[in-house]
Parts: C-alpha cells; structure tokens; sequence
C-alpha cells in the first residue's frame, strides 16, 4: 500500500496556538496562478522549462522501444 506523499518544509514558524511550515509551490498551482493573471507566455515558458529538465534526466531504453515499435508495426499491419 502506497503512502500518500506530502511536501516536506524546512522551516516550521511555532506559534502559541498553531505550527505552520513554508512549503514550496507546486508547478500546477505556479501555472495555474499565471493563468488567472492572464500571463500566459510566462505558464508556458514554465512548462517548457520543466519539461526540458525532465528529459534531461528520462534515460530511454533501446529494447523498450524496439518492442514497442514492433507492437505498434503489427497492430497496424492487422488494419
């Protein structure tokens, strides 16, 4: 059974009658507040910057993608 997974914060602020933590921002809601500021160039610059340091670090796996090419190729053949 998965474990949910919360943000984890570095800095706790104790207060008599509460805690609060800084936690970072998400990239959902980072995109979702541009865009209710209409500032739709900065969402997707955003986007595009976490999608390139995403594939930086995706290693692909040439077996993985001979298998499926071939799955691919017969399930067209049999169209």
């Amino acid at each position: 059974m998965m474990r949910p997974t919360f943000p984890r914060s570095s800095v706790l602020v104790l207060g008599p009658n509460s805690v609060q933590s800084l936690v970072p921002s998400t990239i959902i809601s980072q995109v979702e507040s541009l865009l209710e500021s209409h500032r739709l160039e900065d969402a997707y610059n955003l986007v595009d910057q976490r999608r390139k340091k995403l594939e930086e670090t995706l290693h692909v796996d040439e077996d993985e993608v001979s298998l499926f090419e071939r799955a691919l190729s017969s399930q067209t053949n049999l169209v």
